[in-house]
């Protein structure tokens, strides 16, 4: 049997070198530990440095706002717990629910119901309304018609009455001409004036020139002198608009006539505007207290003719009248006129603008030729 070998003198040998492994294991430790040590003094340092820098007022903000963000998370909780949890409802609480939504929908049917019916009879009622108010208007149509077949009917007897009546009479004898001078002018009687009359509008208007421009006249000298339009007093006024403004502002009333002033520079004319409801009918002029009548009791033949001016519906009264004046022995004559205006004369004594060097020449009037 072989002996074993003896491992003491081998162990003891080998002591040495895990004796300098723990010694550094150890002294690194050790090395280590005070590392270690250093570093969380260092650390406390700091810590304690940091500390001492924080506001207490902010650290008890932060609190505050901790503690309201937890009761904010436990009321959402508390909610979230209340929506899980499921709700108990009573059964006899929701039967009456469900009975008056019930109730209230019977309700709005029968009233939707009672509209549609009220719905349908108007609507009927109206179709009836129509019918009747056609027939009614088929009646009347009717009706119209032969009443205007009747009047046709009528009408037609009536024609052939009047026919066979017309075969009866015998045509009227025919009336005489009329005499119509033809103008025929030829010179007016020396140093005669005429008197003017105007046939329109199946009347007769009697125009008193001197008379009219004599009103005229009274009226213009006292605005000249109020108003000083004639500084120089030679009859040429300064001031054409003030003249006419204040002129027609209060016109003439003379006769049948009312006068404003037409001014067209350098001269001045009297319009004579017809008052309403004026005039006399041709029947009237020739009797006895006419004012044609007296007119001509007024004037002399020898100094004065009547001088017609005739608008086309005035040529009736102008026969009339042409026959009357030549009976009472005055010169005559007459011209047409086809200007819807009114007739004008002229203003005399007052002119417009400044007095010319030499004297104006006169404006144009009628020819000397002016009686037939």
């Amino acid at each position: 049997m072989a002996r074993r070998r003896s491992r003491t003198s081998a162990t003891g040998g080998n002591m040495d070198s895990m004796l300098d492994t723990l010694t550094n294991v150890v002294g690194i430790l050790i090395i280590v530990l005070v590392t270690v040590q250093l570093s969380s003094q260092e650390a406390a340092s700091r810590i304690a440095a940091a500390v001492q820098q924080i506001d207490p007022q902010e650290v008890a903000r932060l609190e505050q706002t901790a503690a309201e963000a937890k009761a904010a998370a436990d009321k959402a909780q508390e909610q979230l717990d209340q929506l899980r949890a499921p709700k108990r409802q009573d059964p006899a609480a929701e039967a009456g629910q469900l009975e008056a939504a019930a109730a209230r929908a019977e309700a709005a049917a029968k009233e939707r119901a009672a509209k549609a019916s009220a719905l349908d009879k108007e609507k009927k009622a109206r179709a009836e309304a129509a019918r009747k108010t056609a027939e009614e208007a088929a009646h009347a149509a009717a009706a119209t018609m032969a009443k205007a077949e009747a009047d046709v009917q009528q009408a037609e007897q009536a024609r052939l009455a009047l026919a066979a009546q017309l075969e009866k009479t015998e045509p009227p004898p025919t009336p005489p001409a009329k005499e119509v001078r033809l103008p025929d002018p030829r010179p007016a009687p020396a140093g005669a004036r005429d008197v003017r009359v105007l046939c329109r509008e199946n009347k007769i208007w009697v125009v008193d020139v001197p008379a009219l421009q004599e009103q005229a006249q009274k009226r213009a000298a006292f605005i000249v002198k109020r108003k000083q339009l004639d500084p120089d007093g030679d009859n040429y006024l300064t001031d054409a608009a003030t003249f006419e403004s204040e002129f027609n502002r209060q016109p003439v009333r003379a006769d049948d006539f009312k006068l404003t002033l037409a001014v067209s520079p350098p001269w001045i004319s009297l319009r004579l505007e017809r008052a309403k409801d004026s005039g006399e009918t041709a029947e009237r002029a020739v009797k006895p207290g006419s004012e044609l009548a007296r007119m001509l009791k007024r004037y002399d033949p020898t100094k004065f003719y009547v001088r017609f001016f005739v608008w086309p519906d005035g040529f009736e009264p102008y026969l009339i009248a042409r026959q009357f004046v030549a009976d009472e022995g005055f010169a005559a004559g007459w011209e047409l006129v086809t200007s819807p205006d009114e007739h004008r004369i002229s203003l005399g004594k007052y002119a417009l603008g400044e007095k010319p060097k030499e004297p104006p020449k006169p404006k144009p009037g009628p020819p000397q030729n002016v009686v037939d």
